[in-house]
């Protein structure tokens, strides 16, 4: 599908999310050989039944291509992140090396920009199919929720539920206006992000209900919030915007030049191909016509 083409319904996936998902949730599984196949197959296998459940017209699966330059420049601790028990680098990355093979063979879109996070490239994205366009993205990460609009909306796998612009407030406490000065403030600890020195979810909360932004209370010198240090206030406000805005970063470090599109122009699915790595990884499931059709019908 164009990029011109209007009012689709497209599936736009948080591509390292759902790999992490499958490498934990489907550890066990082994090939024949005894090769572990748990993203191989629990990648694809998660993506085809999204593709049964939303019946997107076009679906995007956006891989982060590693930390942002600019953001370490900010902050050294970004996103140094310790490695979670049982995680074996080297099977993480084969294994997501397959997958990609795999979503080439089955005509699926990816998208994958050197030194440029998946966060960054899927706001463009979004950026450039919103208007005409109904979106669904597939993600756990809360800092899309800054992305929620009346065409965006966001399945999020750990709480099971679809997110959208009405919800939001219920689901997490604040509207989509106030995710950034909320994660400013509460800090992002999944990135190494620290936020105000003291402040938690409840406090961000009653700040933000009280003052409506972090800038409208900056403006305003009559505004006292607690004992809260205006001057610390305003520079973990002007660091941590940079980090957790992605408006603000897409704006000013990437252009649609960026927004590479692989496997854009496949009509035809490979199946000789992947039929090849799926007999190599023993998952001979994903052969089955019904499954093949979920995604022939997207080419």
């Amino acid at each position: 599908m164009s990029l011109k083409q209007k009012n689709k319904e497209i599936l736009i996936v948080d591509g390292n999310n759902m790999l992490h998902r499958a490498y934990y949730k489907f550890s066990a599984m082994r090939s024949m050989s005894g090769t572990p196949t748990g993203i191989t197959y629990g990648f694809i296998y998660i993506l085809k039944g999204l593709i049964s459940q939303l019946k997107p017209d076009d679906v995007y699966i956006i891989f982060d291509g590693g930390r942002s330059k600019e953001r370490m420049g900010i902050l050294n601790s970004y996103k140094d992140r310790e490695k979670k028990e049982g995680w074996d680098a080297d099977d993480f990355y084969r294994q997501k090396g397959l997958t990609n093979d795999m979503l080439t063979c089955l005509g699926v879109k990816v998208i994958e920009k050197k030194k440029t996070e998946a966060d960054d490239m899927i706001w463009l994205l979004i950026r450039k199919l919103k208007r005409h366009n109904k979106i669904t993205l597939i993600s756990s990460d809360k800092d899309f929720n800054q992305c929620l609009s009346k065409e965006v909306q966001i399945w999020n796998p750990g709480k099971k539920c679809m997110v959208t612009i009405k919800n939001v407030e219920k689901l997490f406490g604040y509207k989509a206006e106030s995710c950034v000065d909320y994660l400013i403030l509460d800090g992002d600890a999944s990135d190494k992000i620290p936020g105000m020195p003291g402040v938690g979810p409840k406090t961000a909360i009653k700040f933000l209900n009280e003052y409506g932004s972090i800038y409208n209370y900056l403006d305003n010198p009559k505004f006292k919030f607690k004992k809260w240090d205006r001057g610390k206030l305003e520079e973990v406000y002007l660091r941590n915007r940079e980090l957790i805005d992605l408006r603000l970063f897409v704006r000013k470090y990437l252009t649609s030049k960026d927004l590479i599109i692989k496997n854009e122009n496949i009509t035809e699915i490979d199946l000789k191909e992947f039929s090849f790595i799926c007999a190599d990884n023993s998952i001979r499931t994903f052969m089955q016509p019904s499954f093949i059709k979920q995604f022939k019908n997207l080419l």
